[in-house]
């Protein structure tokens, strides 16, 4: 009786089937977060904004773009924008955020000082400020 057991048999490898898969598509900017809020771009935009403030109401470091990227774009199986999508905010859209999202965000971009006592309004109107000068 042999006690040793002889190794496994290895399978000739198959052929790969050769259908031809699509190439994943691009993204491309600038990308509008308010009204399209339920396409691709504006769902990678929302996710932009509200991870930045979480990261920084949390004492996270991790990137907000490759958190959305990945959980957004890439599960899609789309590529990411690169540099080239810039997400650009709608005052509807930052209308409809709670006031903590927003005052956290501002924090996070360095707007406005800790323990500053800011008005909703005044927090909209900086961070719109904010968004038009960056271009």
């Amino acid at each position: 009786m042999n006690r040793y057991r002889s190794p496994p048999r290895l399978l000739s490898p198959r052929p790969l089937p050769q259908s031809p898969r699509p190439l994943p598509g691009t993204l491309s900017g600038p990308f509008v977060a308010g009204a399209t809020r339920s396409t691709v771009e504006g769902k990678y935009c929302s996710c932009l904004f509200k991870v930045t403030a979480s990261n920084y109401r949390r004492g996270y470091t991790a990137s907000p773009y490759a958190i959305c990227t990945a959980s957004v774009i890439n599960r899609r199986g789309l590529r990411g924008p690169g540099s080239a999508g810039r997400c650009k905010y709608t005052s509807e859209y930052l209308e409809g955020l709670p006031t903590s999202v927003l005052y956290d965000y501002a924090m996070a971009k360095n707007l406005v000082r800790p323990r500053d006592s800011v008005s909703r309004d005044d927090l909209l109107d900086t961070i719109e400020d904010f968004f038009s000068s960056e271009g």
